[in-house]
């Protein structure tokens, strides 16, 4: 890599004198060195772009990745998104509508759109019995329309 390097700036070096000695006249040289030391900066720089490199494609991938994270799961109550403070308006609403269940606190995974993905419900242990927790999950996939298997009751 450094032979390549190396071997590149001087051809280059000697290619700029022989187009320095070409020119037509003293009145163009000076534009021409004026490019040739840049190009020979940015030749002297090169080795160093390493540093700032990600790769091929490897920030692409960070971006996308962040953005499927943000896109496909947003937790209510984190963050600053539309998304977010949507959730948490569903999460609010969830409390005050179980609130006869003993309901402690309620989790939620919306998508982007603000579609409900999962439901977690604390309810208390004294008070929970499996009519109840049958009855939360029967009301949450009848008004949300979520499937059983991604509401979750949890007893604290």
């Amino acid at each position: 890599m450094l032979f390549g390097w190396m071997k590149s700036l001087i051809f280059y070096l000697l290619l700029a004198t022989i187009v320095t000695h070409m020119a037509p006249s003293n009145q163009y040289k000076q534009y021409i060195r004026y490019f040739i030391g840049l190009v020979v900066i940015v030749l002297l720089a090169s080795p160093l772009k390493f540093l700032f490199e990600f790769g091929s494609g490897d920030l692409q991938e960070l971006l996308q990745e962040i953005e499927h994270v943000e896109g496909q799961e947003s937790v209510a109550g984190v963050g600053g998104s539309i998304t977010d403070y949507y959730g948490m308006g569903i999460r609010e609403g969830l409390k005050k509508e179980l609130q006869g269940y003993s309901v402690e606190d309620v989790a939620i995974i919306t998508d982007a759109g603000g579609e409900l993905l999962q439901c977690t419900i604390y309810i208390s242990e004294a008070k929970a019995t499996e009519e109840m927790e049958k009855e939360i999950k029967k009301y949450i996939s009848d008004v949300y329309n979520l499937e059983d298997a991604r509401i979750y009751v949890v007893r604290r």
